[in-house]
């Protein structure tokens, strides 16, 4: 089922990186800091991150997938093209 995203997102071992172009990341960081004036609570990069990456995966699940979640899997992909 698509709700199902916040089963695979246990805490882990670690993070990993991820490549955004600078222009992406100065806009989420814009958005960070007005969710926390406009609401006053914390609210942080990965948690931003988090929460865009569950919402992303319940689209492909449910537009690619049939509605079933997606399955972790641990095997690196190969390198991407610069954006």
């Amino acid at each position: 089922m698509v709700n199902d995203v916040g089963r695979h997102m246990r805490p882990s071992r670690g993070t990993s990186t991820v490549n955004v172009p600078h222009d992406l990341h100065a806009l989420v960081r814009a958005a960070v800091r007005l969710v926390r004036r406009k609401t006053g609570r914390s609210y942080s990069l990965m948690q931003f991150t988090q929460e865009a990456f569950a919402a992303q995966l319940r689209v492909i699940a449910e537009t690619y997938n049939d509605g079933r979640a997606i399955e972790p899997d641990a095997e690196p992909l190969e390198p991407g093209k610069a954006v």
